[in-house]
């Protein structure tokens, strides 16, 4: 075999960081390994190769983390650490070059995890009296015992902290009041009602959350389901009607006939309604509507989310880390809980949820940042244009910058000052325009004393609670007076007085200036979007949304649906682990619809769609603000999928 190593080095040159390929650091080693691989280098010749190289190099591998005072250590990719030295006698060699962007992510502290009290504690407050009293109106008809169930099934309990035993138990015994139509009447919206130290967040995405970290301390797959199964058995009990058909009875459904059947068998629901009737001519039943898990707060659809997230950690793993390996510990995004871990907060992950401690063969432990995604309907940002775009923040150079750039792109004057500028993307000026037009067109004589007819005459109703208007007051036209000189929330200020246009002569064309006016300001920010410095803000925001970084880097894993996102799959993906190259691949193609950020490989390479853009008044033509939202595409969902089949086979 004719062997180009002048190839082979130029491709490990392209895939380091640094471009410049050191022979001491192990991450490089790994990656020349799968360049070898690529070359078709059989497992015996990549092994003797490497061998020849760490002995030539010079490895001494140190115990417990520690090494001779003085040298540098570096880590391995299993965690393991060494220095640069003489392998037979120890003796360090001069300091050698570090790599020092990602290898030693998975750097742990020499800590005795299971043993540090955070992971032994109980749970403190609220006391179990203290929030069976608070949660009694709550609280489910059969509730279960999480611990005795783990132990039930064989299940290690101290690899999470115990406190979360009891906090997940407390949430699965917790039910929402619902109304007929099964809308939440009563909810519970923070942590705080089931742990004192409780965080913001959505409370059911917290508890798929601890449910997700929970299944991942349990590594044996087996008694992992069993766990989930008991769960699915609670949640079926806490949601079954009492006199309702099974799930069995329904799936056996196949005509009308056995549809009218099990109609008298069960008289308190219904059944027999057309759409019921046409899907079981089809033998097609649908779930029924009283099945729909809304009271409860751990619901289905995160426990098939747990489970699909664990698979994904489990993919992950066993590519990382090898057949054999054991977990160590989980525990949640907590400093505290992460410390106890091993983990250098200095290197923690921006959007980290939940983590895994793993020990492999040789004892080398690592630790696993893990991003938990429930599926692929990811809402990267949830903010304003201005927040996405920072333009509250732009210098006077930036600001002038986009002036200039943005004379040829379309962008039209929407202030009226004769010139295009930073203001005509500014929603915050767009709004004062809106509310003005609102307030200029009721505060005519005759417009106001029409808008007060209707509202004595009961026509028109809309806020009047929310502005603190009664017609029935003797302080009404006071009051009214206050709201249309600007006073109170815009929102509702804006809605009342374009109930009002409708009824109004005249109105209609405020409203239609006003919609034509917002139009064109979303036309403007979008046109924006290809115009520095914006772009670069909105794609650096993207990056933050979406922590390509520190996935593309190894030093987070993102676990979308049963996909795991991780450095290897990125790489598959990308065709590339240098970040510096997926980030100037990044572009934003108005000329979609919607609008979309993508990725475009090099030389001509495969596009691939990252996020859908939405620009929209929040609040048709009275919201006075703007969303700028962005959410992951299914086109990158779909690809991110392929790549993790390729990689994790």
């Amino acid at each position: 075999m004719k062997i180009n190593f002048k190839k082979i080095l130029n491709e490990l040159s392209y895939r380091v960081s640094t471009g410049i390929p050191d022979l001491t650091n192990e991450q490089h080693l790994m990656k020349l390994w799968d360049i070898l691989k690529e070359h078709n280098w059989n497992v015996d010749a990549r092994v003797e190769l490497l061998k020849n190289l760490q002995e030539k190099i010079g490895k001494v591998y140190v115990q417990k983390g520690k090494g001779p005072s003085g040298v540098k250590l570096q880590v391995g990719p299993r965690g393991g650490k060494y220095y640069m030295g003489n392998p037979e006698t120890g003796e360090p060699a001069p300091e050698a070059t570090k790599d020092d962007d990602k290898d030693d992510v998975g750097d742990v502290k020499d800590i005795d995890t299971l043993e540090q009290e955070v992971f032994k504690e109980p749970l403190g407050e609220p006391t179990d009296d203290d929030f069976n009293d608070k949660n009694e109106e709550h609280s489910v008809k059969d509730p279960i015992n999480l611990e005795e169930t783990l132990e039930e099934i064989g299940v290690d309990i101290n690899k999470v902290p115990k406190k979360y035993l009891k906090v997940l138990e407390r949430m699965m015994n917790t039910n929402f009041e619902t109304d007929s139509q099964g809308k939440v009447i009563k909810p519970i919206s923070e942590l705080g009602h089931f742990i004192t130290e409780g965080g913001a967040g959505e409370i059911r995405s917290q508890a798929g959350e601890i449910l997700t970290m929970v299944g991942s301390s349990i590594q044996d797959p087996e008694k992992r389901e069993k766990f989930f199964q008991s769960v699915e058995v609670h949640i079926k009990k806490q949601t079954t009607p009492p006199n309702a058909p099974s799930q069995e009875e329904l799936d056996g459904v196949d005509s009308i006939e056995k549809l009218n059947a099990l109609q008298e068998k069960y008289p308190s629901v219904r059944l027999d309604t057309p759409k019921n009737k046409r899907d079981a001519k089809q033998g097609e039943l649908k779930k029924q509507n009283f099945y729909k898990n809304n009271n409860v707060l751990v619901q289905s659809s995160w426990l098939d989310s747990a489970r699909q997230n664990n698979k994904a950690i489990d993919d992950y793993l066993k590519t990382e880390m090898g057949e054999f390996y054991e977990v160590v510990a989980s525990a949640w995004d907590v400093n505290e809980e992460a410390e106890a871990l091993g983990l250098d907060m200095s290197k923690k992950g921006k959007s980290t949820d939940s983590y895994v401690k793993v020990k492999d063969k040789d004892g080398n432990e690592k630790i696993i940042q893990i991003s938990l995604k429930k599926d692929g309907k990811i809402r990267l940002t949830n903010s304003s244009p201005s927040k996405t775009f920072g333009t509250k923040e732009l210098t006077d150079s930036e600001k002038q910058k986009f002036k200039e750039n943005a004379k040829d792109v379309g962008i039209e004057d929407t202030d009226g000052d004769g010139e295009v500028s930073i203001d005509d993307i500014d929603e915050a000026k767009w709004a004062q325009r809106q509310n003005k037009k609102y307030l200029d067109f009721f505060n005519k004589p005759d417009k106001k004393k029409k808008l007060i007819e209707l509202i004595k005459s009961g026509k028109l109703k809309t806020n009047l609670k929310k502005l603190g208007i009664d017609p029935n007051s003797p302080n009404f036209e006071e009051r009214l007076d206050g709201v249309l000189s600007g006073k109170g929330g815009a929102r509702d200020r804006n809605k009342l007085l374009l109930d009002a246009c409708e009824m109004v002569d005249g109105g209609d064309e405020v409203v239609e200036d006003i919609k034509q006016s917002t139009d064109k300001i979303i036309k403007n920010i979008a046109k924006a979007m290809e115009v520095d410095p914006i772009k670069e803000k909105m794609l650096n925001n993207i990056q933050e949304s979406l922590p390509l970084r520190d996935i593309v880097e190894g030093k987070e894993v993102m676990m979308v649906g049963d996909i795991s996102m991780d450095e290897k799959t990125m790489e598959k993906l990308f065709g590339t682990s240098d970040f510096s190259k997926v980030k100037q691949n990044l572009k934003v193609d108005l000329d979609e619809k919607p609008p979309v950020v993508k990725y475009i490989g090099e030389n001509g390479g495969e596009e691939i769609h990252i996020a859908t853009i939405g620009i929209r008044e929040d609040g048709k033509n009275y919201g006075s603000s703007m969303k700028f939202e962005m959410t992951l595409s299914k086109d990158f969902e779909d690809k991110a999928k392929n790549a993790h089949q390729k990689v994790h086979n």
